[in-house]
């Protein structure tokens, strides 16, 4: 009990503390991708990915880009003798210039996501080592799911306008984040 106690409260009141148990954790997932334990890892973030891919999908549907295809199975990938997974994809029909932005950065909305775990987690749980546990895993696979992988990069920026039109929402939002707040 008495280590349960020290755990909780060494990660609790230290955001330093959260920090760095988040990037630890990344960076073991990610030592593990690199030494072929990819299928441990995949299903280690098989509930970030659905709801990375997800937020591909529905920004997908409800900007008109016609999603076709949603999958999730990892497959590998060989682009000039590099062979790489492959973890999820959605394909759109109608990516345009004007929604490839928001359909790129959908994933982004996944803050929101462990904002709202972060707030009310402990509201409907009790506190306890387990409970934390469970905490931390959702808060690190939100966390890192929320962040554009490069093909979403690529994607949101697939044409001049759509570049274009990226740099006048964040010019816009933060004159209006400047005048506002």
């Amino acid at each position: 009990m008495a280590i349960e106690h020290f755990i909780l409260n060494t990660f609790s009141n230290s955001m330093t503390m959260f920090c760095a148990l988040i990037l630890f954790i990344h960076g073991a997932i990610n030592y593990a991708i690199s030494t072929k334990s990819r299928i441990i890892v995949f299903f280690t973030y098989l509930f970030g990915l659905i709801l990375h891919e997800f937020t591909h999908f529905i920004t997908s549907f409800f900007l008109n880009g016609k999603p076709t295809n949603f999958n999730i199975l990892p497959s590998y990938t060989t682009n000039k003798d590099v062979t790489y997974w492959n973890f999820g994809s959605v394909f759109h029909s109608n990516a345009t210039w004007y929604n490839s932005v928001f359909i790129g950065f959908a994933p982004v909305s996944l803050f929101y996501v462990s904002y709202f775990i972060e707030k009310n987690f402990f509201l409907y749980f009790n506190y306890n080592l387990v409970n934390y546990l469970i905490y931390l895993f959702l808060m690190v696979i939100t966390i890192i799911n929320a962040i554009p992988s490069k093909q979403d990069f690529k994607f949101a920026f697939r044409s001049y306008y759509s570049t274009l039109f990226s740099l006048f929402i964040i010019i816009t939002s933060l004159i209006i984040i400047k005048v506002f707040i």
